[in-house]
């Protein structure tokens, strides 16, 4: 996977649909501990990555609609 920063915030409204929160970490894997800053309703969720067809998710986050 890319390196791409990861996201822990649960109450966010976009979690069933976003990758950032739903991906499979690697060993090694950053995360964004205050990703609610700069990914909210105020910036039209700016880092929102949208969850693809394909992309490894971590299956215990829950049901994923896509």
């Amino acid at each position: 996977m890319p390196n791409v920063a990861l996201c822990l915030n649960s109450s966010c409204v976009k979690i069933n649909e976003c990758f950032r929160y739903l991906a499979k970490p690697d060993a090694e894997q950053l995360y964004n501990m205050r990703m609610d800053i700069i990914c909210n309703k105020n910036n039209d969720y700016g880092e929102f990555i949208k969850v693809k067809k394909g992309d490894k998710l971590n299956k215990s986050l829950g049901k994923v609609k896509n």
